[in-house]
């Protein structure tokens, strides 16, 4: 049936929405927004189809397919990305892991509750993920769950999803979340430690800034190619309200600038970090996460060629390390002033509890029809837990709100402590809800961790001793209420 057909058939139901099909058929503009409903619309598109923003949107296309149902006009439909044959890495149980959050939830969803749905779409170019998620956005759809396995471009990801007003629920793959800097369009899962550390170093900022007395001070970021980590410092500037290359709007920083170590040896780096001369070095390398193994220098070697290339006629830097790496211990051994010029932030421990993690491994076996399951891949029960949280955001969200990433990320913030305990489970998703329409907050436990987001970061200092080691530095980063607390201490 053409475009033309349909809309006359709409009209001739009383229903004065105009149609919009999936490329290449072409958009119509939309009208009022109460004027149809998902039951009329899929009525006159003779397949699956929602109304938004008063306009009939069919759900499939060659890539997306509606898993669940859509009539009921109070669905929250929710957009999943899964990568299409297009790396060995990718783990086929990432999609039964959602399937199966899904229907444990519809199972044990009380009925009074809003229902969601799923449109899944499969990709395997950037193309493609901006097809989708314009095509998502068509379908008003407030959240995305983009997949562990992100091989596209990042910023076409994340910049695509906040252009159609869509939350992404990170943890998946922090590589391709990194660019979301900013709390109100980004949540994260288990996976999103590293980006909590940058995220929290700028509400840290004012409480490091003392030991040289001025209202303002300079910094410089240096992040490793070889591991992404200039996805950290996307973050990290975009919390700093870092407009550019060179321009800070933060009240607390006078001037920044950001290096890329760019191979194996830079020995440009150290020097321009030097001749720049910032009061804070945020250096975002992670040790662990060195891939190809020795091939990139460590913090540590980092930190020391730009303590060799510092004039002595210029005030040494603070430096900011992410996590505790052992190479910045081996560096400042025998050097106490330097090492009373490390602070290390730490994302605090959110190991899964081994009771809701075994519960889950059991459950899903049972699911894949797999009794020896191999090893659960983290990014698996990570897309099982993002699932699990959307259906509770969905499911407690008023009938009568409109489901826009706002209201969706109002429903996530009760889900955080302190509050009563509840794990990810099927028999416990009907209480869950009764708590949250009781007002009660609540705290969620996940299979793959605590769900809090964002989690705690822990400030560290270095003690020099023999030989040195990491102590609680006095000040912690509180994620849930974006604040810090307490205050940096002299290392014991």
């Amino acid at each position: 049936m053409s475009a033309t057909a349909l809309v006359a058939t709409a009209a001739s139901m009383g229903c004065n929405s105009e149609v919009i099909l999936p490329a290449p058929h072409a958009n119509t503009a939309p009208q009022d927004e109460n004027e149809c409903s998902n039951v009329e619309c899929t009525a006159i598109t003779g397949e699956p189809s929602v109304c938004c923003g008063g306009r009939c949107v069919p759900v499939a296309t060659t890539q997306c397919q509606l898993i669940g149902e859509a009539e009921d006009d109070r669905t929250v439909l929710f957009g999943h990305l899964v990568a299409s044959g297009l790396s060995p890495d990718a783990d086929p149980y990432e999609t039964s892991a959602v399937s199966m959050a899904y229907k444990e939830m519809m199972d044990q969803k009380p009925s009074e509750s809003r229902p969601f749905a799923l449109v899944e779409c499969t990709y395997s170019s950037s193309n493609d993920v901006r097809d989708s998620i314009e095509h998502l956005g068509e379908l008003c759809t407030p959240a995305l769950l983009p997949g562990s396995v992100v091989q596209t471009s990042p910023d076409t990801l994340a910049s695509t999803a906040k252009e159609h007003e869509m939350l992404l629920m990170g943890g998946m793959d922090v590589d391709a979340l990194g660019v979301m800097s900013d709390l109100d369009w980004f949540y994260g899962v288990a996976r999103a430690r590293y980006l909590s550390d940058s995220m929290a170093i700028p509400v840290l900022l004012p409480k490091l800034d003392d030991p040289w007395g001025n209202a303002q001070i300079s910094a410089a970021t240096v992040s490793v190619e070889f591991e992404n980590t200039d996805l950290e410092a996307d973050a990290l500037e975009g919390r700093l309200e870092i407009n550019g290359v060179d321009t800070p709007t933060n009240e607390a920083l006078g001037t920044y600038r950001r290096f890329i170590w760019t191979g194996v040896v830079d020995e440009n780096l150290p020097t321009d970090v030097a001749s720049f001369g910032p009061n804070i070095v945020f250096l975002l390398s992670y040790d662990v996460d060195r891939i190809p193994q020795n091939t990139v220098p460590t913090t540590g070697e980092i930190m020391t060629a730009i303590e060799a290339a510092w004039p002595n006629s210029v005030s040494p830097p603070l430096y900011v390390v992410m996590e505790r790496p052992n190479s910045v211990l081996e560096s400042v051994a025998g050097a106490p002033s330097l090492a009373a010029r490390v602070i290390a932030a730490e994302t605090m421990s959110q190991e899964p509890d081994p009771a809701i993690a075994a519960a889950f491994a059991s459950r899903f076996a049972a699911f894949t029809g797999n009794a020896e399951h191999p090893s659960i891949a983290s990014t698996v029960v990570a897309a099982y837990d993002a699932t699990y949280l959307l259906g509770t955001a969905a499911g407690s969200l008023d009938p009568k709100t409109t489901a826009t990433a706002a209201a969706i990320y109002g429903q996530l913030r009760p889900l955080n402590p302190p509050g009563t305990r509840f794990a990810v489970a099927p028999d416990a998703f009907g209480g869950l809800l009764a708590a949250l329409a009781a007002g009660k907050d609540v705290d969620l436990e996940g299979a793959s961790g605590p769900l809090t987001y964002p989690p705690d970061v822990e400030c560290y200092c270095i003690s020099p001793g023999r030989p040195p080691t990491y102590q609680p530095a006095g000040l912690r980063y509180l994620g849930v209420t974006d604040e810090a607390m307490g205050e940096l201490a002299a290392c014991p």
